[in-house]
Protein backbone atom coordinates (compact mmCIF):
# COMPACT_ATOMS: atom_id res chain seq x y z
CA UNK A 1 0.00 0.00 0.00
CA UNK A 2 1.42 3.40 -1.06
CA UNK A 3 1.50 5.78 1.94
CA UNK A 4 -0.45 9.02 1.64
CA UNK A 5 1.71 12.10 1.16
CA UNK A 6 0.36 15.57 1.87
CA UNK A 7 0.99 18.50 -0.46
CA UNK A 8 3.37 20.06 2.06
CA UNK A 9 5.31 16.83 2.38
CA UNK A 10 5.56 16.56 -1.40
CA UNK A 11 7.03 20.03 -1.85
CA UNK A 12 9.26 19.75 1.20
CA UNK A 13 10.70 16.51 -0.19
CA UNK A 14 11.44 18.05 -3.60
CA UNK A 15 12.82 21.27 -2.08
CA UNK A 16 15.30 19.17 -0.11
CA UNK A 17 16.08 17.18 -3.26
CA UNK A 18 16.83 20.31 -5.30
CA UNK A 19 18.89 21.80 -2.50
CA UNK A 20 20.88 18.56 -2.36
CA UNK A 21 21.34 18.61 -6.12
CA UNK A 22 23.23 21.88 -5.80
CA UNK A 23 25.85 20.08 -3.69
CA UNK A 24 26.08 17.15 -6.10
CA UNK A 25 26.46 19.49 -9.07
CA UNK A 26 28.93 21.67 -7.15
CA UNK A 27 26.70 24.72 -7.68
CA UNK A 28 25.95 27.61 -5.37
CA UNK A 29 22.21 26.88 -5.53
CA UNK A 30 19.40 25.34 -7.54
CA UNK A 31 17.08 28.03 -8.91
CA UNK A 32 13.48 27.26 -9.92
CA UNK A 33 12.06 29.67 -12.53
CA UNK A 34 8.74 29.84 -14.36
CA UNK A 35 9.64 28.56 -17.84
CA UNK A 36 12.54 27.89 -20.20
CA UNK A 37 12.69 31.51 -21.44
CA UNK A 38 12.83 32.65 -17.83
CA UNK A 39 15.74 30.29 -17.20
CA UNK A 40 17.66 31.95 -20.04
CA UNK A 41 16.97 35.43 -18.62
CA UNK A 42 17.78 34.58 -15.01
CA UNK A 43 20.87 32.54 -15.86
CA UNK A 44 22.27 35.42 -17.92
CA UNK A 45 21.43 37.80 -15.09
CA UNK A 46 23.02 35.72 -12.34
CA UNK A 47 26.07 35.11 -14.52
CA UNK A 48 26.40 38.84 -15.18
CA UNK A 49 26.33 39.85 -11.52
CA UNK A 50 28.07 36.76 -10.11
CA UNK A 51 30.39 35.47 -12.86
CA UNK A 52 32.45 33.41 -10.41
CA UNK A 53 29.49 31.33 -9.18
CA UNK A 54 27.51 28.53 -10.83
CA UNK A 55 23.79 27.84 -10.52
CA UNK A 56 21.53 24.95 -11.49
CA UNK A 57 18.40 26.35 -13.18
CA UNK A 58 15.19 24.32 -13.50
CA UNK A 59 11.97 25.53 -15.13
CA UNK A 60 9.50 22.79 -14.20
CA UNK A 61 8.89 20.37 -11.34
CA UNK A 62 6.43 17.65 -10.38
CA UNK A 63 3.06 18.60 -8.99
CA UNK A 64 1.37 16.51 -6.31
CA UNK A 65 -0.37 14.58 -9.10
CA UNK A 66 3.09 13.86 -10.57
CA UNK A 67 2.65 16.05 -13.64
CA UNK A 68 5.58 18.16 -14.81
CA UNK A 69 4.39 21.69 -14.07
CA UNK A 70 5.77 25.19 -14.67
CA UNK A 71 4.69 28.77 -13.98
CA UNK A 72 4.82 31.13 -11.01
CA UNK A 73 2.11 29.25 -9.09
CA UNK A 74 4.24 26.09 -9.21
CA UNK A 75 7.33 28.00 -8.07
CA UNK A 76 5.42 29.49 -5.14
CA UNK A 77 4.31 26.03 -3.99
CA UNK A 78 7.85 25.72 -2.60
CA UNK A 79 7.66 28.98 -0.62
CA UNK A 80 7.75 27.38 2.83
CA UNK A 81 10.70 25.14 1.99
CA UNK A 82 13.19 27.46 0.29
CA UNK A 83 16.75 27.97 1.46
CA UNK A 84 20.08 29.42 0.40
CA UNK A 85 20.55 26.25 -1.62
CA UNK A 86 17.13 26.26 -3.30
CA UNK A 87 15.68 29.57 -4.53
CA UNK A 88 12.88 30.70 -6.82
CA UNK A 89 12.82 33.57 -9.34
CA UNK A 90 9.44 34.78 -10.58
CA UNK A 91 7.84 37.51 -12.64
CA UNK A 92 6.54 40.26 -10.38
CA UNK A 93 3.27 40.56 -12.29
CA UNK A 94 1.62 43.17 -9.99
CA UNK A 95 3.28 41.77 -6.87
CA UNK A 96 5.89 44.51 -6.62
CA UNK A 97 3.76 47.45 -7.69
CA UNK A 98 1.00 46.41 -5.26
CA UNK A 99 3.60 45.68 -2.58
CA UNK A 100 3.20 41.98 -1.83
CA UNK A 101 5.42 41.72 1.25
CA UNK A 102 5.76 37.95 0.90
CA UNK A 103 7.94 38.29 -2.20
CA UNK A 104 11.48 39.21 -1.18
CA UNK A 105 14.96 37.75 -0.92
CA UNK A 106 14.77 37.26 2.85
CA UNK A 107 12.31 34.50 1.90
CA UNK A 108 14.71 33.30 -0.86
CA UNK A 109 12.50 34.71 -3.63
CA UNK A 110 13.81 36.95 -6.41
CA UNK A 111 11.46 38.93 -8.64
CA UNK A 112 11.67 40.96 -11.86
CA UNK A 113 10.26 44.24 -10.42
CA UNK A 114 8.95 44.88 -13.93
CA UNK A 115 5.76 42.97 -14.79
CA UNK A 116 7.80 40.13 -16.30
CA UNK A 117 11.08 39.25 -17.99
CA UNK A 118 9.56 40.40 -21.30
CA UNK A 119 9.50 44.02 -20.10
CA UNK A 120 13.23 43.80 -19.39
CA UNK A 121 13.78 42.32 -22.85
CA UNK A 122 11.99 45.36 -24.32
CA UNK A 123 14.06 47.96 -22.45
CA UNK A 124 13.99 50.98 -24.73
CA UNK A 125 17.68 51.89 -24.96
CA UNK A 126 18.67 48.68 -26.77
CA UNK A 127 15.92 48.46 -29.38
CA UNK A 128 17.21 50.87 -32.01
CA UNK A 129 20.31 48.73 -32.58
CA UNK A 130 18.56 45.38 -32.97
CA UNK A 131 17.54 45.66 -36.63
CA UNK A 132 21.14 46.28 -37.64
CA UNK A 133 22.16 43.16 -35.69
CA UNK A 134 19.42 41.19 -37.47
CA UNK A 135 19.97 42.43 -41.02
CA UNK A 136 23.32 44.16 -41.12
CA UNK A 137 21.48 47.31 -42.23
CA UNK A 138 21.24 50.35 -39.98
CA UNK A 139 17.73 51.29 -38.89
CA UNK A 140 17.50 55.02 -39.51
CA UNK A 141 13.74 55.48 -39.81
CA UNK A 142 12.00 53.90 -36.78
CA UNK A 143 12.82 55.21 -33.31
CA UNK A 144 11.77 52.51 -30.82
CA UNK A 145 12.87 54.60 -27.84
CA UNK A 146 10.64 57.51 -28.85
CA UNK A 147 7.78 55.09 -29.58
CA UNK A 148 7.96 53.53 -26.09
CA UNK A 149 8.16 56.93 -24.44
CA UNK A 150 4.96 58.00 -26.22
CA UNK A 151 3.35 54.63 -25.49
CA UNK A 152 4.09 55.09 -21.77
CA UNK A 153 2.78 58.64 -21.67
CA UNK A 154 -0.46 57.64 -23.41
CA UNK A 155 -1.20 54.61 -21.26
CA UNK A 156 -0.06 56.11 -17.94
CA UNK A 157 -3.32 57.64 -16.65
CA UNK A 158 -5.34 54.59 -17.67
CA UNK A 159 -2.87 52.32 -15.92
CA UNK A 160 -3.08 54.46 -12.78
CA UNK A 161 -6.86 54.11 -12.77
CA UNK A 162 -6.43 50.35 -13.20
CA UNK A 163 -4.00 50.13 -10.27
CA UNK A 164 -6.21 52.43 -8.19
CA UNK A 165 -8.98 49.84 -8.18
CA UNK A 166 -6.67 46.85 -7.74
CA UNK A 167 -4.98 48.56 -4.80
CA UNK A 168 -8.32 48.91 -3.06
CA UNK A 169 -9.10 45.23 -3.62
CA UNK A 170 -11.62 45.90 -6.41
CA UNK A 171 -10.66 43.47 -9.17
CA UNK A 172 -13.88 43.84 -11.17
CA UNK A 173 -14.42 47.54 -11.98
CA UNK A 174 -11.28 47.71 -14.13
CA UNK A 175 -9.95 44.17 -14.29
CA UNK A 176 -6.63 42.90 -15.60
CA UNK A 177 -8.37 41.40 -18.61
CA UNK A 178 -10.05 44.73 -19.41
CA UNK A 179 -6.76 46.61 -19.20
CA UNK A 180 -4.93 44.01 -21.29
CA UNK A 181 -7.57 44.31 -24.01
CA UNK A 182 -6.72 48.01 -24.28
CA UNK A 183 -3.01 47.36 -24.81
CA UNK A 184 -3.50 44.40 -27.17
CA UNK A 185 -2.23 46.23 -30.26
CA UNK A 186 -0.10 43.86 -32.32
CA UNK A 187 -1.41 43.42 -35.87
CA UNK A 188 -4.15 45.99 -35.23
CA UNK A 189 -2.47 48.47 -37.58
CA UNK A 190 -1.35 47.33 -41.04
CA UNK A 191 2.45 47.14 -41.23
CA UNK A 192 2.60 48.82 -37.77
CA UNK A 193 2.59 52.22 -39.53
CA UNK A 194 6.38 52.07 -39.41
CA UNK A 195 6.71 54.87 -41.99
CA UNK A 196 5.25 57.22 -39.35
CA UNK A 197 7.04 55.74 -36.34
CA UNK A 198 3.96 53.79 -35.29
CA UNK A 199 1.75 56.87 -35.03
CA UNK A 200 -1.37 54.93 -36.01
CA UNK A 201 -0.73 52.43 -33.20
CA UNK A 202 -0.28 55.25 -30.70
CA UNK A 203 -3.41 57.00 -31.99
CA UNK A 204 -5.41 53.80 -31.54
CA UNK A 205 -4.00 53.35 -28.04
CA UNK A 206 -4.83 56.97 -27.22
CA UNK A 207 -8.44 56.53 -28.32
CA UNK A 208 -8.84 53.37 -26.24
CA UNK A 209 -7.24 54.94 -23.16
CA UNK A 210 -9.24 58.17 -23.40
CA UNK A 211 -12.50 56.27 -23.81
CA UNK A 212 -11.81 54.23 -20.69
CA UNK A 213 -10.54 57.04 -18.46
CA UNK A 214 -13.32 59.41 -19.50
CA UNK A 215 -15.91 56.76 -18.65
CA UNK A 216 -14.28 56.17 -15.25
CA UNK A 217 -14.12 59.90 -14.48
CA UNK A 218 -17.86 60.15 -15.10
CA UNK A 219 -18.63 57.05 -13.07
CA UNK A 220 -16.28 57.93 -10.17
CA UNK A 221 -16.01 61.76 -10.10
CA UNK A 222 -14.61 61.96 -6.57
CA UNK A 223 -11.75 59.47 -6.83
CA UNK A 224 -8.37 61.00 -5.92
CA UNK A 225 -6.20 59.71 -8.74
CA UNK A 226 -3.45 62.24 -8.05
CA UNK A 227 -2.81 60.67 -4.66
CA UNK A 228 -2.58 57.28 -6.40
CA UNK A 229 -0.03 58.70 -8.84
CA UNK A 230 2.15 59.99 -6.04
CA UNK A 231 2.02 56.63 -4.28
CA UNK A 232 3.23 54.76 -7.35
CA UNK A 233 5.85 57.37 -8.27
CA UNK A 234 7.55 56.44 -5.00
CA UNK A 235 7.67 52.84 -6.26
CA UNK A 236 9.26 53.90 -9.55
CA UNK A 237 6.25 54.08 -11.87
CA UNK A 238 6.16 57.26 -13.96
CA UNK A 239 4.65 58.44 -17.22
CA UNK A 240 8.01 57.78 -18.91
CA UNK A 241 8.42 54.12 -17.97
CA UNK A 242 4.90 52.68 -17.72
CA UNK A 243 5.80 50.16 -20.44
CA UNK A 244 7.95 48.35 -17.86
CA UNK A 245 4.94 47.63 -15.62
CA UNK A 246 2.15 46.64 -18.02
CA UNK A 247 1.67 42.99 -19.01
CA UNK A 248 4.95 41.96 -20.59
CA UNK A 249 3.60 39.57 -23.21
CA UNK A 250 1.41 42.30 -24.71
CA UNK A 251 4.39 44.64 -24.93
CA UNK A 252 6.78 41.96 -26.21
CA UNK A 253 4.41 40.80 -28.95
CA UNK A 254 3.88 44.41 -30.08
CA UNK A 255 7.61 45.14 -30.24
CA UNK A 256 8.25 41.90 -32.15
CA UNK A 257 5.53 42.80 -34.66
CA UNK A 258 7.02 46.27 -35.18
CA UNK A 259 10.56 44.88 -35.36
CA UNK A 260 9.57 42.34 -38.00
CA UNK A 261 8.01 45.08 -40.11
CA UNK A 262 11.07 47.30 -39.71
CA UNK A 263 13.39 44.47 -40.73
CA UNK A 264 11.22 43.58 -43.71
CA UNK A 265 11.35 47.16 -44.94
CA UNK A 266 15.12 47.35 -44.52
CA UNK A 267 15.59 44.10 -46.43
CA UNK A 268 13.14 45.09 -49.15
CA UNK A 269 14.88 48.40 -49.77
CA UNK A 270 18.30 46.76 -49.75
CA UNK A 271 17.10 44.09 -52.17
CA UNK A 272 15.88 46.81 -54.53
CA UNK A 273 19.24 48.55 -54.26
CA UNK A 274 21.03 45.29 -55.09
CA UNK A 275 18.67 44.34 -57.92
CA UNK A 276 20.44 42.16 -60.44
CA UNK A 277 23.24 41.21 -58.06
CA UNK A 278 22.07 37.69 -57.22
CA UNK A 279 25.09 36.74 -55.12
CA UNK A 280 24.78 39.86 -52.97
CA UNK A 281 21.04 39.29 -52.48
CA UNK A 282 21.68 35.68 -51.46
CA UNK A 283 24.28 36.78 -48.93
CA UNK A 284 21.91 39.44 -47.64
CA UNK A 285 19.14 37.00 -46.77
CA UNK A 286 21.47 34.26 -45.50
CA UNK A 287 22.86 36.57 -42.83
CA UNK A 288 19.52 37.71 -41.42
CA UNK A 289 18.40 36.75 -37.91
CA UNK A 290 14.79 36.89 -36.63
CA UNK A 291 14.03 40.04 -34.64
CA UNK A 292 12.45 37.98 -31.85
CA UNK A 293 15.65 35.99 -31.30
CA UNK A 294 17.74 39.14 -31.14
CA UNK A 295 15.26 40.70 -28.72
CA UNK A 296 15.36 37.66 -26.44
CA UNK A 297 19.14 37.33 -26.42
CA UNK A 298 20.02 40.93 -25.59
CA UNK A 299 19.71 42.12 -21.97
CA UNK A 300 20.68 45.57 -20.68
CA UNK A 301 22.11 45.34 -17.16
CA UNK A 302 22.35 49.01 -16.30
CA UNK A 303 20.58 52.29 -16.88
CA UNK A 304 17.28 51.72 -15.08
CA UNK A 305 16.26 50.99 -11.51
CA UNK A 306 14.39 47.74 -12.02
CA UNK A 307 17.33 45.75 -13.43
CA UNK A 308 19.83 47.41 -11.10
CA UNK A 309 17.67 46.47 -8.09
CA UNK A 310 17.88 42.83 -9.15
CA UNK A 311 21.65 43.13 -9.42
CA UNK A 312 21.97 44.65 -5.96
CA UNK A 313 19.80 41.90 -4.46
CA UNK A 314 21.80 39.12 -6.13
CA UNK A 315 25.13 40.56 -4.96
CA UNK A 316 23.89 41.22 -1.42
CA UNK A 317 22.29 37.80 -1.08
CA UNK A 318 25.46 35.89 -1.96
CA UNK A 319 28.09 38.17 -0.42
Amino acid sequence: MIPFITENEHYEYWANYYAGASYELECTATVHVEAFDDAVFWENTFNHYLPAKRFNFIWASNSVSNNETSGSAQCLKFSNFLSERFLICIDSDYRYILQDMNINTTKHIFQTYTYSIENHLCYKSKLNTLSAKCTGIENIFFDFEYFLLQYSKIVYDTFIWHLHFLQSGDTNTFSKDSFNEIIHLQQVILNSDIDNNGKAILDELNIRCNNKTNALKIQFPHRNIEATKQHFIKLGLTSNNTYLFVRGHNLFDLIVEIGNNVNNKLLKEEKQRLEGKNTAISLLFNRTRPFKLELESSIVFEGYDEIERIGIEIKNYFK
